[in-house]
């Protein structure tokens, strides 16, 4: 859809700079939304292609495409240190279910990208009897109590969570920098979970 309006944009502009060849002024407008909705378009092409590659491993392993979206927020982020440990999770979780999850940590991490001021974070993802805990904290600023909630898209981390009966708490800890906890109880939790495999455990250090 941003590809066709771009491209409508480009059709518009591009009739107004063919009829405004004596009119300076317009002439250079026509000229400049032209060149800039040229800009746009690649860019557009650009987030498609690193979507594309950004596509979660095995889409029904929660685990794998946690890690997978954590190693690239670290990657785009290489002043911040992030550690993450992911409990193995069960192969039959519903696609809804994995999409919340995934949802809720890629808020969280954004989060911190443009608010916290962070060196650290930590991302976990265990498992406790019939719930899943996620848990994304940091090192920076912590949440303001008086700030509206949409400005940290807390009220759509609440929707979804809560969509699972589950339960999202959200502070600053004692020590500072903030944290959010979603408990979420697994669909399913009398069904057999995959084959049991270690914790994956990764640390990635802060660039000096």
């Amino acid at each position: 859809e941003f590809g066709q309006g771009i491209t409508a944009l480009r059709a518009i502009a591009g009739s107004i700079a063919q009829r405004t060849g004596e009119q300076a002024a317009l002439h250079g407008s026509a000229q400049a939304l032209l060149a800039v909705s040229g800009q746009l378009q690649d860019d557009v092409r650009a987030i498609l292609h690193r979507l594309r590659e950004r596509q979660a491993p095995e889409t029904g392993a929660l685990d794998k495409a946690l890690a997978a979206h954590v190693d690239q927020w670290a990657a785009c982020y290489p002043a911040v240190g992030v550690s993450h440990r992911i409990d193995p999770c069960p192969a039959n979780l519903p696609e809804d279910f994995r999409r919340c999850v995934l949802r809720l940590a890629q808020e969280a991490l954004t989060n911190v990208a443009r608010h916290a001021d962070a060196r650290r974070v930590t991302v976990s993802l265990r498992r406790h009897g019939a719930t899943l805990v996620l848990t994304v904290s940091d090192d920076g600023c912590g949440f303001d109590p008086m700030a509206r909630t949409e400005r940290y898209g807390l009220a759509g981390m609440r929707e979804r969570t809560a969509q699972w009966h589950g339960t999202l708490q959200i502070g600053t800890p004692p020590g500072g920098g903030g944290r959010i906890e979603a408990h979420l109880p697994l669909p399913g939790a009398t069904q057999a979970p995959a084959t049991a495999r270690a914790p994956q455990i990764t640390e990635r250090s802060a660039h000096p």
